[in-house]
């Protein structure tokens, strides 16, 4: 449960907005666009990397390395209609091959963030991966992994950054 409530700190940290209508296959959105950045506390010391996945449809998917090397997910679907505050156990594939399940927080209507084992095997999935899919109560909602490589080589290489100006 802590993990969750960190989950969901670090989520609304980042602030999730609601956004319009998917398509309900990964591959009916447009290009996804991704970003990587650091993001400091209130003090101004990093806190946070966040590589972050969106497609023109509004589907999102972000990645985030906590300056204590947790890793987490966030997932953001328009057309989801979960209850902010509950929780959900959710499962996830990549490419078709099971990843397992995972306890998963509703941040708003339409998100949800997980924690990630940060993992080379996971990693690599997710960097090799065309597609990345979340089951919540049995209904799946597919993400492209178009371009999760190179976000993700940026996530890591942004956090160790990071962590050498705590170092400091």
């Amino acid at each position: 449960m802590a993990n969750l409530k960190f989950c969901a700190a670090v989520m609304l940290g980042l602030g999730v907005a609601a956004v319009g209508a998917a398509p309900a296959r990964a591959s009916d959105a447009a290009a996804v666009t991704w970003g990587v950045g650091a993001k400091p506390d209130q003090d101004g010391k990093f806190e946070k990397c966040l590589a972050n996945g969106a497609a023109e449809d509004g589907r999102t998917l972000a990645f985030v390395i906590a300056r204590d090397g947790r890793f987490v997910g966030l997932a953001v679907n328009p057309k989801w209609k979960l209850v902010p505050k509950s929780s959900h156990k959710v499962s996830f594939e990549i490419d078709g091959k099971s990843g397992g399940h995972l306890d998963a927080a509703v941040v708003a209507e339409n998100a949800l963030v997980y924690p990630l084992a940060n993992s080379r095997s996971l990693i690599e999935a997710l960097s090799d991966g065309a597609q990345f899919v979340l089951r919540i109560d049995g209904k799946a909602t597919a993400f492209s992994l178009k371009g999760a490589g190179d976000a993700l080589k940026g996530l890591h290489e942004c956090w160790a950054e990071g962590v050498k100006t705590l170092k400091k």
